[in-house]
Order: structure tokens, then C-alpha cells, then sequence
């Protein structure tokens, strides 16, 4: 369960509300090698990797902006989705 925290803890640090999360995700920002990050090289064209190099570990909100949009282009928010549906199954599978 530990992993699902931290790749839950990487999606809400770039898509989850502030205000909610009583944080303003930084690992953009940071250049942190988040789960996002990685899902993103798996599966990015070389314009896509262009743009994410350019752009991630950059302090500009617009820099910020381009690397979230890309994830979205990506739907790296449907990939976490499915992967927590499938974590959730495989727990529940362990436990019964």
C-alpha cells in the first residue's frame, strides 16, 4: 500500500486542489522523479519529450502549465484512474 500512497501522493501533488490538500503541489517545479513524470516518458512522442524537457523542473507557472497540459494531452489522469481501480482490486482480492 505504500507505493499506491506515494503515486497517489505524485497525482494530487500536480491535479488535486489545494485548498483540499491544505498544499500547493511543487513536484513540477521540483524536478521529482514522480510517478507522472515517469508514466509520461513511457508513452510521450519525441515533440511531447521536447516540450516535457523544456519545461519540467522550471519555477515559470507557464512552464508549469505546459508540463500539466501535456499530461492531460497524455491522459495521465484516466492512467491513474485505471491504476487505482486495479490496486483497489488486487487489496480487495488479498484481504476476503
Amino acid at each position: 500500500m505504500g507505493v499506491y500512497f506515494q503515486i497517489q501522493d505524485d497525482y494530487l501533488d500536480c491535479f488535486g486542489d489545494p485548498e483540499d490538500m491544505g498544499k500547493i503541489g511543487t513536484d513540477i517545479e521540483d524536478y521529482k522523479c514522480s510517478w507522472l513524470f515517469v508514466q509520461a516518458l513511457a508513452c510521450v512522442d519525441e515533440k511531447q519529450k521536447d516540450i516535457l524537457f523544456e519545461n519540467y523542473g522550471k519555477s515559470d507557472p507557464a512552464c508549469v502549465e505546459k508540463v500539466k497540459a501535456l499530461y492531460k494531452e497524455l491522459n495521465l489522469e484516466s492512467v491513474f484512474s485505471q491504476y487505482e481501480r486495479e490496486t483497489d482490486l488486487r487489496h480487495r482480492s488479498t484481504t476476503e
